[in-house]
């Protein structure tokens, strides 16, 4: 009898669930790993609200856990759905034209928490979101492999731009520190994302974008909260007024901050605008050859901006393009800032770049610069510039002319009385102007693969981001680390005498490496041994002053964050590692303790100390961030005793350090 009751309740409770989920869709769930303080609380209760991103039966939502691509794939769709644009969807019919090729690549039918995935996946392949050639990488080894934040914002910005339409041929800068992580093909999409207040444009705290970051499922509950509000709004792009916006077949505009418009209409080489009180504008989208002249050189990309007549410019891949001069190939070392040139397209596609008219080179001290003269083409200044034999030479410097100083640009004020300058110039008109300190030591990458021999290439991609690109001249030193070949993606320091190389140094290091931790030597000159990814043991030293973050927290971390096990993502300059990121976590069970030693050895660069216990064993120390303790209080040879939290058999964070 006592089981009548129980029984009734549980129907009871049934048809209070059945009438409930009818009076809404989707129901939010309280989860216990996302609390009210939790920075995404907002938008992981959002997103699960509408079923976007549900939660585990164990009432967590896992904020911290990676998210796969399939699982970035999976939500974005929800959103979609969630926001009406595709109630007429017939998802039936759409499975049915993918499903063969769903199962060859072994795309599981059901991820939890989410449920069915090919739904999804389908609706990506036939809108372009993903091809086959990138789904076949969303399994590996069984595996579902993880989205780093730039394959969710390509994923996202593809999406959004099904309903938005937006032109993708733009000019496109952002203001990221770490830009040049950014690979150029998806430049557009995060563009599109920004433009749409989907992600901010100033990055993170440091300015950061963090491409390479791995996506968290509360990163993509944040991501997907503007995402569905882009969606669900008639929100425009907020272009900036740098946007280029190219449609094929009309005319170029320019949007936001300017209260002009253009057209015109390209072919061949004659452009016909429209009298709008505005300079006409060529498109360099058709197929033709076009007059232009170059801008910015991205040799390790092997991408070319192309500027027209008025200054408005396209970037194109050059990468299968003829380059060439009198006849002769030549290559896009020999590229340089405002040559003109005659471009060759095909459907829009770079094929040859001619280049018509190369610029005359002077080489001298730096005299004199006029103030400001008038001139029938604007506003100029005269550059006094006296060569080797005594001869002065004058030219006219306009505002555009870009002047370099150590691959650093300067205002044409910043240049000092006997600087050395090079000026490229068309007759007595300035191009581009290059100052040479005496001497000068860089960093940099080999950005190709150079016989170092006389008269050969050498392009070197700077730590700054910029380039070195010169012909080796005769006098020349070389120097390898114990004998090896230097090739193209290892570590150079390069000295300069008033801008030409006088000595070429190989650190015997690659620029970047991946691998799993297997030694971690703490020292005045600190080190790190992996096993990289090729299979090799590599020791690496660490720079002073290295950055290292964890992608799975999404912080900075400390040495002490390190740990045996770890897979791990290197950035080297020439001095070792000036980037670290662990990939892969291991986990490790924190032990509180507390013990006296003596210590043995103080690491002041590193902020460590060495302090042998009772036992006899050897212990590596750190000062916990915050400590009040200081290792500039001790010396070798103090009777010490710590407490604090035992990281490993070897490393000891102290949380307090007291001297008897």
């Amino acid at each position: 009898m006592k089981q009548k009751p129980n029984r009734l309740m549980a129907i009871c409770l049934a048809l209070v669930m059945v009438f409930s989920g009818m009076s809404a869709s989707f129901a939010a769930q309280s989860f216990t790993d996302v609390p009210e303080s939790h920075w995404a609380n907002a938008v992981v209760e959002k997103m699960n609200t509408m079923g976007a991103m549900p939660g585990y039966d164990d009432a967590t939502f896992k904020p911290a856990q990676d998210a796969s691509k399939l699982e970035v794939i999976v939500a974005m769709y929800r959103t979609v759905k969630a926001s009406g644009l595709i109630d007429s969807l017939d998802e039936d019919a759409l499975v049915a034209s993918y499903n063969a090729t769903l199962t060859t690549l072994k795309i599981p039918k059901e991820l939890s928490p989410y449920g069915a995935t090919y739904p999804a996946v389908a609706y990506a392949l036939e809108n372009k979101v993903i091809v086959e050639d990138e789904l076949k990488f969303f399994v590996e080894d069984g595996k579902l492999s993880t989205a780093k934040k730039v394959d969710t914002a390509v994923f996202m910005g593809k999406t959004l731009n099904i309903f938005k339409k937006e032109n993708l041929d733009k000019v496109v800068s952002f203001d990221f520190k770490d830009a040049f992580d950014i690979n150029f093909a998806a430049t557009t999409y995060v563009n599109i994302l920004i433009e749409y207040d989907v992600i901010s444009a100033k990055g993170n705290a440091d300015g950061k974008f963090l491409p390479k970051e791995l996506t968290s499922r509360q990163l993509l509950a944040a991501m997907l909260s503007g995402f569905y509000d882009a969606l669900d709004s008639s929100k425009t792009a907020t272009n900036s007024s740098s946007d280029l916006i190219i449609k094929p077949g009309e005319g170029a505009s320019i949007t936001g901050g300017t209260n002009s418009t253009t057209t015109s209409t390209v072919t061949g080489d004659t452009t016909a605008s429209a009298t709008t009180g505005v300079q006409p504008q060529s498109l360099f989208t058709e197929t033709g050859t076009f007059k232009g002249s170059i801008g910015k050189v991205y040799t390790d990309d092997a991408l070319v901006e192309i500027k027209d007549s008025q200054g408005v410019a396209k970037v194109y891949d050059a990468e299968k393009s003829k380059i060439m001069m009198n006849g002769k190939a030549l290559s896009l070392l020999n590229l340089e800032q405002g040559q003109e040139v005659t471009i060759s397209l095909i459907q829009g596609n770079l094929v040859q770049i001619v280049i018509d008219k190369d610029f005359d080179r002077y080489e001298g001290t730096f005299v004199e610069i006029s103030k400001t003269l008038s001139g029938d083409e604007g506003p100029y200044r005269v550059l006094t510039v006296r060569e080797d034999e005594g001869t002065n030479k004058y030219f006219k410097i306009y505002e555009a002319v870009e002047i370099e100083k150590d691959n650093a640009s300067i205002g044409i004020d910043d240049m000092v009385v006997g600087d050395r300058i090079v000026v490229n110039a068309e007759s007595t008109n300035a191009k581009k102007i290059t100052v040479y300190t005496k001497d000068n030591q860089v960093s940099g990458v080999l950005n190709a693969d150079t016989d170092f021999a006389v008269g050969s290439k050498l392009s070197v991609r700077l730590d700054d981001g910029t380039y070195i690109n010169q012909t080796i001249e005769k006098g020349f030193e070389l120097i390898t680390r114990g004998g090896e070949d230097i090739r193209k993606g290892d570590i150079l320091k390069v000295t300069t005498e008033y801008g030409k190389v006088v000595k070429i140094e190989g650190t015997g290091m690659v620029s970047e490496d991946e691998g799993t931790i297997k030694e971690i030597i703490i020292s005045d000159s600190p080190k790190l041994t992996v096993l990289s990814t090729s299979g090799e043991l590599k020791t690496y030293p660490i720079s002073d002053g290295v950055e290292m973050i964890s992608q799975s927290i999404a912080d900075k971390i400390d040495v002490y964050g390190l740990r045996l096990g770890q897979d791990v993502s290197l950035d080297m300059d020439a001095f070792g590692i000036k980037k670290l990121t662990v990939i892969t976590q291991v986990e490790q069970t924190a032990e509180k303790v507390k013990f006296s030693g003596m210590i043995t050895e103080i690491y002041k660069t590193t902020n460590n100390m060495e302090v042998k216990d009772g036992a006899g064993k050897v212990w590596m120390i750190g000062i916990k961030e915050g400590s009040e303790s200081s290792i500039m209080d001790f010396k070798v040879g103090d009777s010490v005793y710590l407490s604090g939290i035992k990281l490993s058999d070897e490393f000891f964070e102290a949380e307090l350090i007291v001297g008897f």
